[in-house]
This record gives structure tokens, sequence and C-alpha cells, in this order.
């Protein structure tokens, strides 16, 4: 298990066979319960839309790459995956030809502003942080809880 400023992450390196693909861990605070979440690969990508389409929204004109990459933090794959994915979901733009003269300029859609939810940054579309879908993983379904939460050794014994 592995801490990570975002979410904590799990996996594991085989002995035989294939190893298990990095997983964040999801929390659920009313009950107490921890599931497998998303890849870890699919979180990061998601976290880079948020930046890319926050940093969009605050351009009044399109923008070359070289102006996203420097203002969004972040590995630069991220950033050009996260930015591929917003193209292909409808939520950016691009002009341009991508060659000497005419760059690639990047924009939000027209109709990314509703694709937002009132009041935060998160698109409703591209919000895989909070899905609880299996990821693919084979983590058991098996939760153990306390017969006595308050209380977890009553008589003192070990």
């Amino acid at each position: 298990m592995k801490r990570h400023t975002q979410y904590r992450t799990l996996y594991t390196s085989q002995r035989y066979g294939t190893d298990l693909e990095e997983i964040t861990l999801q929390f659920d605070e009313n009950s107490r319960r921890l599931s497998a979440g998303v890849a870890r690969a699919d979180a990061d990508i998601a976290e880079a839309m948020t930046a890319v389409l926050d940093f969009l929204k605050t351009q009044s004109e399109p923008v070359e790459w070289k102006v996203i990459d420097d203002a969004v933090e972040g590995r630069k794959q991220m950033k050009l995956q996260a930015l591929k994915k917003c193209i292909g979901s409808g939520t950016t733009i691009r002009n341009g030809n991508g060659k000497k003269g005419d760059p690639y300029l990047y924009s939000l859609s027209g109709s990314a502003g509703s694709a937002y939810k009132a009041g935060t940054t998160e698109p409703q579309s591209l919000n895989l942080r909070n899905q609880t879908a299996n990821a693919g993983s084979r983590v058991p379904g098996y939760i153990w809880e306390p017969e006595n939460p308050g209380n977890h050794n009553p008589e003192g014994k070990l």
C-alpha cells in the first residue's frame, strides 16, 4: 500500500503470474469501509483532466500546448493523455493544422461549461475519483468488523 497526496493505492508483485495493477482505495467515512477504486493511471489522468479544464476555463482565447504544459502541474505524459481525453469527450476543441505557422490551439467547447457540476471544478462525465465500480481487480469483498466497535478488548485479555 502506498500513500499519495490525493489517494492511497494498493498493488502486488506476484512471484508467479501477472502482477495486480495499482488501484486506488476508496474509504467510506459513514460505513468505515474500504473498497477498491479505479486504477491509479485512470485517477492520475482524471486529476490532469480537471487541471487542464480548470486552466482552459481561465483563458479567453485558444492557447497552444506549450502554454498548457507550462501552466498545469504534473507529468507531461499525463497532461497529454488528459488533453486527448478532453478532446475525445467534447469538452475541449482543437483548432489548427499542427504545423509550423498554424499550431494546434486548444479551448473549451461551448458546451463544456454545462458539463461542470454547479459549485465544483469537476466535470460530471469525467469524475473518475468517485466511481466505485470494479476496476478490474481481484480484491475480495470481505470486510471484517469488530463485534463491539466501542470496546475492542472488554476483558483486557491478550
